[in-house]
């Protein structure tokens, strides 16, 4: 305000007193409020600031209020950062901007990570168990490691009981105690029982065992008794004995085979029956045996026995059993067995017994002296010879058969007329092929005036030489060996089927082989052999790893295959081509597929600081990574899958790349180092370093 005045005077005239008052006058003009920088201030959730200008000379104050308020984030809230910031507001006064920010203000207080209940593992004997606790919020791992293992038994190993155990750990962490028990695990299986050997039980029919691992167990069983062994024959003057025995504890038991009443007398073949003057009279293949009859107890079997071995047996009802008559024979009571052979037996000495019942069944009876006879017959003159051997198909020229892979050949073989079957061995081999009238055509015919037998059969045979001994055989001169050989050869077509080289193109790159083949035009397929193997790879034109079969023109085409290999790996084969049914010659193929090549998982890694207290790092990687892990160097670490909130995953499918962009909040002026790998296929690839300071941030 102005300095503004008037003026009063007085006088007195004539007894009077005259005032009078000037009109307001300025003495001194106001200069103006002196305003210096205002005082701030904010309401409680500063969305208000009002400036307070007061003037230094009068005091006068002027607010001036705003609501348009600035928010500077210092720090993002995070697990172990504070949600930190500033707030800035401006107002105009007399033509000038006045501005403020207020101090650092902690809107939210970091709660510290959020870990859960850990995942736990265990390595492989059990010694050790490392709780992994992995932080909801920003995947945070942390792994709590402890080899104070306690073992939980479930159960003892036994006999017939596995030890079974658990084991059980427990970590501390922030102030928490966390407890695992595994699931039950074997770690010894029973063996079952140690049994001893059985031994008999004393006056009872079983026999006993016992667990020689002390666990108590015993078991017992009725013995499995054998059958009856004869040990001492019965006789007609004196008892026999016979013995069983139990296999599994060795016991044995005796009994009394009570003495045979009756004997087989007499026994004889044909003519003998007149000869000893039993019979007038004998018929053609006839046995004829006089038994002994026991008082109540009459030959149930006879049997004939050969020194060779072979017996013939026949009952009283036998269908050979042409008679049974009683006879009187040396003052005895008896019987006559006459039994009809149907053909003419084998030479050599036979002897008959007899089978009467006695308490224990059914039993031998030992032949008297004269239950015995011999045959023999006279000598045949017989044609056995091998006249000839030949095989049809020989090629004149070059001397052996020409193998096609279906065309049998013809034998031929010229014997003597009483041959009825001939064997074919082949040498240095067990190999015999048999041919009789069933498989092979019989004619007669004349050889030089002698009565002969052509023989004639056909039969495939394979690549080879082969030289067979051939055998007669006649009744009853048995199997002969006619020193007659029948030799021949059969060969591979001797048309050249493969070149004699294989063209091998090796790509290094990604294993694989491609073979340039030439073969004559009829070829049908190529097969390749492991050296030293058995192991084949047979490709024909339609197979899919042929790329190629072009027809020359020269009665030759050259087959392109490509197959796929496994590199760092040598290889041998044996390589043929297939003609008319047959193999051509091998030709050996070798080579080598190198190393792998070197294949990047991980292309790189970058950090950049931001002033908003995050750290924003790209990883590019193969389009085929799951995973990005942080190791700090500590050994924490950090993983990102796909799908997380704090990364951008973008798939490069041109490139087969991944770029994957992580924001992560940090701590203000701290410096990291990290690891950074991939995971691809379960397995983590790369190890490229990243180190960051986070900037501090500034009022």
């Amino acid at each position: 305000t102005d300095n503004v005045v008037t003026y009063s005077a007085s006088v007195e005239f004539e007894d009077e007193t005259y005032n009078t008052t000037t009109d307001e006058i300025t003495r001194a003009t106001a200069p103006g409020h002196t305003y210096g920088d205002p005082v701030w201030s904010w309401n409680d959730d500063y969305t208000e600031a009002t400036a307070t200008f007061t003037c230094s000379e009068c005091n006068d104050e002027q607010n001036v209020t705003t609501t348009d308020i600035t928010t500077n984030t210092i720090s993002e809230l995070g697990c172990t950062t504070d949600n930190v910031v500033t707030y800035s507001a401006s107002v105009e006064f007399e033509d000038e901007t006045y501005t403020n920010t207020t101090d650092e203000i902690t809107r939210a207080t970091a709660a510290g990570h959020s870990y859960g209940d850990p995942v736990w593992s265990w390595n492989d004997d059990y010694t050790e168990a490392t709780a992994t606790f992995t932080c909801s919020e920003c995947n945070d791992e942390q792994n709590v490691t402890t080899t104070d293992i306690t073992t939980n038994t479930i159960s003892e190993l036994g006999c017939t009981t596995d030890n079974v155990v658990t084991y059980s750990a427990s970590v501390e962490f922030e102030d928490e105690t966390y407890n695992t028990t595994t699931e039950e695990i074997t770690v010894a299986t029973a063996t079952d029982h140690n049994w001893s050997d059985w031994t008999a039980d004393e006056g009872a029919d079983t026999h006993s065992r016992y667990c020689k691992n002390n666990c108590g167990e015993t078991e017992t069983k009725p013995h499995q008794w054998s059958a009856w062994a004869e040990t001492t024959p019965a006789t007609t003057e004196a008892d026999g004995e016979k013995t069983r025995t139990c296999p599994i504890c060795g016991a044995t038991e005796t009994e009394v085979i009570p003495k045979i009443e009756g004997s087989i007398l007499w026994a004889g073949y044909e003519q003998d029956v007149v000869d000893a003057g039993i019979l007038d009279s004998f018929d053609a293949y006839y046995v004829y045996a006089i038994a002994k009859k026991a008082a109540g107890n009459l030959p149930s079997k006879l049997q004939i026995r050969h020194d060779s071995g072979n017996t013939y047996t026949y009952t009283r009802d036998h269908a050979c059993v042409m008679s049974i008559t009683d006879i009187a024979y040396a003052g005895v009571d008896a019987e006559l067995w006459v039994i009809d052979r149907q053909s003419a037996i084998k030479e050599g000495d036979y002897v008959v017994v007899g089978k009467y019942t006695n308490a224990i069944g059914l039993q031998n009876v030992p032949a008297e002296e004269g239950a015995s006879f011999t045959v023999e017959y006279p000598v045949p003159v017989l044609d056995t010879t091998v006249y000839s051997a030949t095989i049809e198909t020989i090629d004149p020229d070059l001397g052996y058969i020409v193998f096609d892979g279906s065309t049998k050949q013809t034998v031929t073989i010229v014997t003597g007329v009483d041959v009825t079957k001939i064997q074919l061995k082949k040498d240095g081999s067990d190999v015999t092929m048999t041919y009789s009238a069933s498989n092979a055509t019989v004619t007669e015919d004349v050889l030089e005036g002698t009565p002969v037998k052509v023989w004639t059969f056909q039969r495939l045979f394979g690549i080879q030489d082969y030289t067979y001994s051939i055998y007669t055989r006649s009744q009853p001169a048995g199997l002969v060996d006619s020193e007659v050989d029948l030799s021949f050869s059969v060969k591979a077509d001797p048309t050249p089927v493969i070149g004699e080289d294989v063209v091998v193109d090796v790509n290094d790159e990604d294993a694989t082989v491609t073979y340039t083949i030439t073969t004559i035009a009829s070829a049908t397929k190529i097969r390749f052999t492991k050296t030293g193997t058995t192991v084949t790879a047979t490709y024909d034109e339609t197979s899919p790893k042929v790329l190629s079969v072009v027809d020359n023109g020269d009665n030759t085409k050259t087959w392109t295959i490509k197959v796929q290999k496994s590199f760092n790996t040598a290889y041998s084969y044996d390589v043929q081509a297939k003609n008319n049914a047959m193999w051509s010659d091998a030709v050996a193929v070798n080579y080598t597929i190198g190393a792998a090549p070197e294949v990047t998982k991980l292309f790189s890694a970058e950090a950049v600081a931001n002033d908003d207290g995050t750290v924003t790092i790209t990883v590019v990687t193969v389009i085929e990574a799951s995973k990005v892990k942080l190791t700090k160097d500590d050994n924490s670490t950090i993983t990102i899958q796909r799908g997380n909130k704090l990364a951008v995953v973008t798939d490069d499918e041109g490139a087969g790349q991944t770029t994957w962009v992580i924001t992560l909040n940090k701590t203000a002026g701290k410096t990291y180092n990290y690891t950074v790998s991939t995971n691809v296929g379960g397995e983590y690839f790369g190890s490229e370093a990243i180190e960051f300071t986070m900037p501090v941030a500034s009022n």
